[in-house]
């Protein structure tokens, strides 16, 4: 039922739209299938990897994503959005201010003057599927379409301690993480094995590949390493299996290699990151970036393989072990020891 209904109340107010667009701002409609993003803290949101922009922040409340009510209801493409005696109201949906939503889903609260919703409930009101990325703290919600699914491995490995403190994995080693050791060291997680499609990535000759990403999801990528010499590390975009050379990454990584300064004790969030802030010689560092793919890159640019190089072609390090983890669980793995 609700389905149907919003489908019928996205398609009156786009004609709504277009009949008074003189007199009323465009609200962004939402398509038959459509993934939103909003992350905790960001005033940016995602439609179908299309970024907008929020008139304020989305934040926690006891576990609950809350939303700005006008926006989400654009968003959704609502034909009514409302505050009427302290409700607000989307469409059919009415929220009473301060007044706890049943089953624990949250309470609709004012903050600045501004009406916040909780994304997981309206979700559930328009049948659509509700999904939470933690290590991105970005909400999800699927309409008229099912979650991607990234790949995992048969038995899921739990993340031993996480991120920066995490130990090194145990079990095989995940075909498509290649490492070089000695004299060129370095390491390649392969995301893909045809440069024609995204996410525009190739394998080597055996072809195989670490994980393909899934669009608008996030991943955890760990590096452990320890230094002999060197004074820094670069994560990169990589074009190919190769990750030295001239060519061996993208165009778009190759402009800003070095603008993202990041201690080795930090979670970076972009890629390329450069570790270089504090080092010391003769220390083990877990070297970790969180990436977004938003599924829109274009070929050369930010996206590809991702690549564990030395500053400068700095080579004086050893890598002890590799991790990716997806929603706090491992998909990919690598480890000396193994």
């Amino acid at each position: 039922m609700r389905r149907s209904f919003f489908k019928r109340a996205a398609a009156l107010a786009l004609v709504a739209s277009l009949a008074f667009a003189a007199f009323a701002p465009v609200s962004l409609m939402a398509a038959e299938e459509t993934v939103l993003r909003f992350e905790v803290g960001s005033t940016t949101f995602h439609s179908n990897g299309v970024a907008g922009t929020l008139d304020a922040a989305p934040f926690n409340q006891d576990g609950r994503v809350m939303v700005p009510l006008r926006q989400i209801g654009e968003a959704i493409g609502a034909a009514v959005i409302a505050f009427e005696d302290n409700t607000a109201i989307i469409d059919e949906i009415r929220l009473p201010i301060g007044v706890p939503l049943a089953g624990g889903m949250g309470t609709p609260v004012i903050v600045d003057g501004r009406t916040f919703v909780p994304l997981g409930f309206i979700a559930g009101e328009i049948g659509a599927t509700p999904r939470w990325d933690g290590a991105a703290q970005a909400a999800y919600i699927y309409i008229g379409v099912e979650p991607a699914t990234a790949p995992t491995p048969a038995e899921p490995t739990p993340v031993a301690g996480g991120g920066a403190t995490g130990q090194a994995p145990t079990g095989e080693n995940t075909p498509g993480i290649l490492v070089a050791a000695g004299e060129t060291a370095g390491a390649m997680i392969v995301t893909g094995s045809d440069t024609s499609v995204w996410p525009f990535s190739a394998g080597n000759e055996e072809g195989y590949v670490a994980f393909v990403p899934v669009p608008g999801e996030t991943y955890r990528v760990s590096f452990n390493i320890t230094n002999r010499f060197n004074a820094g590390w670069r994560v990169r975009w990589a074009v190919g299996p190769n990750i030295f050379g001239t060519n061996a990454n993208t165009a778009a990584d190759y402009e800003i290699v070095n603008s993202y300064p990041v201690s080795p004790n930090a979670v970076a969030t972009v890629v390329p990151a450069h570790f270089n802030v504090g080092v010391d010689r003769g220390e083990t560092y877990t070297l970790v970036v969180d990436v977004y793919f938003d599924g829109s890159q274009q070929a050369d640019g930010l996206i590809g393989n991702i690549g564990l190089t030395g500053t400068a072609g700095e080579s004086s390090f050893d890598v002890n072990w590799i991790t990716v983890e997806h929603n706090g669980v491992i998909i990919a793995q690598w480890s000396v020891d193994n």
